[in-house]
């Protein structure tokens, strides 16, 4: 008696599915769902550069309040003239609503007074409007006043993308994805992609 192999073939299949999951060795793709964090990290370090003055701005912050990548400002180098300024600074949310305002930072303190994922409803009336934790893609602008070698005086308009990232479990569409940049990776304006983020407890 002649045995057909592959009709035998397919019967040992349909027995074979009661046990197995599938007569094929391919597995099933896996389908990752969407997050609020996928488009951070798009772009490439933003560096300004002027004569002696280096301004680099991140576009990840983190605000845990554990003092590493929580507040998203200008980092600049010592101003050697004398006079730098961020004027007019100014954060968006990802439609474009003003959320955050400050008349401007100055080198020194940019840190104490720059956005810490706090937004609020009418930036210009902080204290009688709803303040809320803005997470995800936001927009930024202002502009660096500087004081050239031979005295003059110079206005450069800024305005880029940044990502607020909470501590949560969609985080981890960060931790390999290329292009984000951290303030802890800079050294005197410059910024450094061979320095670690400091974040392995935040985006694991």
């Amino acid at each position: 008696m002649q045995i057909n192999l592959n009709y035998l073939f397919v019967i040992m299949c349909i027995i074979m599915t009661y046990t197995f999951t599938a007569c094929s060795q391919s597995e099933p793709d896996i389908i990752q769902e969407p997050t609020i964090y996928d488009g951070c990290c798009g772009t490439g370090p933003k560096i300004i550069q002027v004569e002696d003055l280096i301004v680099y701005i991140p576009n990840v912050i983190t605000p845990n309040g554990d003092g590493i990548n929580d507040v998203f400002y200008p980092i600049s180098n010592v101003d050697t003239n004398g006079f730098t300024a961020f004027g007019n600074f100014e954060i968006y949310d990802d439609t474009g609503k003003w959320i955050f305002h400050r008349n401007g930072l100055n080198v020194e303190t940019g840190k104490d007074y720059g956005f810490r994922g706090i937004a609020n409803d009418k930036p210009l009336y902080p204290v009688t409007t709803r303040n809320y934790d803005y997470t995800g893609k936001f927009k930024y602008s202002f502009y660096i006043a500087f004081r050239l070698k031979d005295g003059t005086e110079q206005l450069v308009d800024v305005e880029g993308e940044a990502c607020v990232v909470r501590c949560d479990e969609d985080a981890y569409v960060l931790k390999n994805k290329e292009g984000c940049q951290f303030s802890v990776q800079v050294t005197n304006g410059i910024y450094d992609p061979l320095l670690p983020s400091r974040e392995e407890n935040c985006i694991k």
